[in-house]
């Protein structure tokens, strides 16, 4: 068995290793919170993200276990905030990501109904055009009418021709062919009046087609306007959310934090009180060997006669009765302290039992202790045989002060005085002072 260190030590060591927890605590969740990266599940159901920060709220409290309900509540309100912490960034970031394409699409937009109205400017210009050449088209067809008109047309040139006789034939060649070049110049001017009527008509096509045009993107301009405002509002509104968690989470370290040191004495004391029971019972357990030694030498007794020998801590032959009628809630064995950040011993089991509940002696023996125990609070030692002694803490009353004690016989009632986070019985089994589990003697 390797040599034991001195208890000055050891617990030089501890101190070293809760200031290194300390800062742990404090520190690494704060980094994590503060980095902004997005979690794990980032792009998953908004439920299911909640079922999985509930279930991890869930792991921290089972994990808390013993602690007092203040550093307890405080530790959970800062854990929740760190867990939020990671999505509201990440909205933050969606909430600019749709600012950013609200805005590209209302510069597009824009860009388009410049262009559309770019084209019914030249639309309105081109039939302004086409209006000229109809007026200019209709001014030359009525001065063709009129020439027309003055002249008599083409059945007085016949007439004329008919009487004048054979001797003017060439006359009326000549008269005839100015006719025809007049009448065609009459059709040319019609043909360019109907072409220019038309392609008005297909103008003023395109130019309602252009205004429709530019109706519509107004429509959609204003309502990409209106969803960059509302994508910038509910950008405000993300921003001011991971602040106020910002600020949240630094009071929540604060609080934390006031409440280490609470919590640090809290466990403190419960180990000085464990370490001045186990030295009261190895005291007395020598005290009783030597004792034992002295009667043996006196009557002589062979050399290689042992004294008593403790029952083995993995011995379970139910030696031992249970002290209360209640569940167990917390096993004997190393625990690790989720603010502290440092394994400790969990020195017994403990009795989910409510307040006023009745305990009872799980042994005959005589009790050696009965009254406040510092930490324990009111606690009551049994002393079974020279080594073995069962210690019940935390009780709201002490029925017995002293005395011998019967299997079974009430001793006191379940509280949660002392050091407690709780109406419940913590019962332990000890072996020449030291603490071994009680699942082996019940």
């Amino acid at each position: 068995m390797s040599k034991r260190k001195a208890p000055g030590h050891d617990a030089h060591r501890r101190r070293r290793r809760v200031a290194l927890g300390l800062a742990l605590a404090l520190l690494a969740p704060v980094g994590a919170a503060a980095s902004g990266a997005a979690p794990a599940f980032a792009g998953t159901d908004p439920d299911d993200r909640k079922a999985r920060i509930d279930r991890q709220l869930a792991q921290a409290r089972e994990n808390l276990g013993d602690l007092s309900a203040d550093a307890k509540q405080a530790y959970l309100a800062l854990r929740a905030t760190q867990l939020a912490i990671p999505e509201a960034n990440q909205r933050l970031v969606a909430a600019h990501a749709r600012v950013a394409a609200a805005q590209t699409h209302k510069l597009r937009l824009d860009a388009e109904l410049t262009i559309a109205r770019q084209e019914v400017e030249a639309n309105v210009a081109a039939l302004e055009a086409n209006a000229y050449q109809i007026d200019r088209a209709q001014d030359r067809r009525n001065e063709l009418a009129r020439k027309a008109y003055e002249g008599g047309g083409l059945e007085s040139f016949a007439q004329l021709s008919l009487l004048m006789g054979p001797g003017n034939a060439q006359d009326l060649t000549d008269r005839l062919y100015f006719v025809e070049k007049a009448s065609s110049r009459q059709q040319a001017v019609l043909g360019e009046l109907h072409d220019a009527r038309q392609e008005a008509l297909e103008e003023q096509e395109r130019l309602e087609s252009a205004r429709r045009r530019v109706a519509q993107l107004n429509l959609q301009a204003k309502a990409a306007l209106l969803e960059a405002d509302e994508a910038k509002h509910a950008a405000r509104l993300a921003q001011a959310h991971v602040v106020h968690l910002a600020a949240v989470h630094n009071d929540q370290l604060a609080a934390v934090a006031q409440r280490l040191n609470a919590e640090k004495r809290r466990v403190d004391e419960l180990q000085a009180a464990s370490n001045k029971l186990a030295a009261f019972l190895a005291a007395r357990a020598k005290a009783r060997r030597e004792a034992a030694a002295r009667r043996e030498a006196a009557r002589r007794a062979a050399r290689n006669a042992r004294v008593y020998r403790a029952p083995s801590r993995n011995t379970s032959n139910g030696a031992l009765a249970y002290p209360v009628s209640a569940p167990i809630s917390s096993e004997f064995g190393m625990r690790f302290h989720p603010i502290l950040n440092y394994w400790r011993l969990h020195a017994g089991i403990d009795f989910s039992a409510e307040c006023g509940a009745p305990v009872y002696a799980a042994g005959a023996g005589e009790v050696i202790q009965a009254g406040w125990a510092g930490g324990y609070g009111n606690a009551i030692v049994i002393a079974h045989n020279d080594s073995l002694a069962t210690t019940y803490n935390h009780l709201s009353s002490i029925v017995v002060g002293g005395g011998s004690v019967a299997r079974g016989q009430l001793i006191g009632y379940v509280g949660t005085t002392g050091l407690s986070t709780g109406c419940h019985l913590h019962f332990e089994t000890r072996v020449e002072g030291n603490p071994v589990n009680p699942r082996g003697y019940l």
